[in-house]
């Protein structure tokens, strides 16, 4: 699964610890912590979910659990900011437990 962001209907404000993602359809904010962030910064629509988590871990100095990335991509996609090419998110082909 390769995911990609959908900024058609949202503006991201990246304040470095934290990002503010904003609907412009509803003008409601969801504020994402460092971890969701660095994740965000990650999707690039080229890279896997495990591709995504190796280039994390080289950012970040602690381990980051993989199901905060299952957590991060749940939300991403209920607001409707993220695309997936390949499996449905439901089917986590990705050996990511």
């Amino acid at each position: 699964m390769i995911p990609k962001l959908n900024l058609t209907n949202f503006y991201l404000t990246d304040y470095g610890e934290y990002t503010d993602i904003v609907d412009t359809r509803s003008d409601t904010t969801i504020r994402f912590d460092i971890i969701d962030t660095v994740f965000l910064r990650c999707i690039d629509g080229k890279q896997t979910i495990t591709e995504i988590h190796q280039s994390m871990q080289k950012v970040v100095t602690t381990d980051i659990p993989k199901y905060l990335l299952w957590r991060a991509l749940g939300v991403l996609s209920d607001i409707g900011l993220l695309e997936l090419k390949g499996m449905a998110l439901g089917g986590r082909s990705e050996n990511l437990s």
